[in-house]
């Protein structure tokens, strides 16, 4: 553990003993001088040097003395600053402290989640071996759904074959016979009717025997047999209807 710093008082006390003791060591000199010199001269400024140094040596300890006073007012401010900072650890040691409690709780709440889903797992891992077991079971059912509706494939595939020259054969047939359905149809549909025919034959017949017949024989007479059908003109009366319109007044 460390030692704290001695306080700026403590320090300038020893050294005012310091000073004292050496004080004393000049003082029993300065007595032994005198008694071995016997008041002479000699003696005399031997022992006047002697006490000039020593007050040299006590200026040199008065400015000794005032840098000391001011490490001690330094010493306090770095004393204050090491109790404000020994404070502020003692903070930051009571929050790590808190949040490894905080961290120890949470580890083990993690540990107890951890066990319910070890215990879980193993639940869910028996689930898993009987769900494997039924779709093993499933796939062999499908394969021989499978095997089977391939053999039914076959069957089927022969007989639409069969089916297929059956319907091919027929339908050439059907087709041979449609051919000859609409040929006929074509002819009778290409055949005017006979009242429209025996129009057309009166129209010719009206326009040989005409006596301008070289004018009216290149007469357009389409249209007329639809004329006379929408006048309801009778057939006995048409070859006078078509003589009157190449012969009009």
């Amino acid at each position: 553990m460390e030692t704290p710093p001695l306080s700026a008082t403590q320090q300038v006390n020893e050294l005012l003993s310091v000073v004292e003791d050496i004080r004393t060591e000049y003082s029993i000199n300065f007595k032994e001088k005198k008694e071995e010199v016997g008041f002479k001269e000699d003696a005399i400024e031997e022992i006047s040097d002697l006490v000039d140094e020593i007050m040299s040596r006590e200026t040199n300890i008065k400015a000794l003395l005032e840098i000391i006073d001011t490490l001690a007012k330094t010493i306090e401010e770095k004393e204050e600053e090491y109790n404000s900072q020994k404070l502020l650890q003692e903070s930051k040691i009571n929050e790590l402290n808190e949040e490894k409690s905080s961290k120890e709780n949470l580890i083990q709440d993690l540990k107890s989640q951890l066990e319910n889903l070890n215990a879980i797992l193993e639940t869910k891992s028996l689930s898993m071996q009987d769900l494997e077991k039924r779709i093993l079971e499933k796939e062999e059912a499908i394969r021989q759904l499978n095997q089977t509706l391939t053999e039914t494939k076959l069957q089927t595939n022969g007989k639409i074959e069969e089916l297929t020259k059956l319907c091919s054969s027929q339908a050439e047939e059907i087709k041979e016979k449609a051919h000859q359905l609409e040929v006929f149809i074509n002819k009778e549909k290409v055949r005017p009717s006979p009242y429209e025919e025996y129009f057309q034959l009166s129209v010719q017949s009206a326009k040989l025997n005409s006596p301008k017949m070289e004018q009216v024989i290149m007469t357009d007479t389409s249209g007329w047999y639809e004329a006379v059908v929408r006048e309801k003109i009778a057939f006995n009366h048409w070859y006078n209807w078509i003589f009157n319109r190449l012969h009009p007044k």
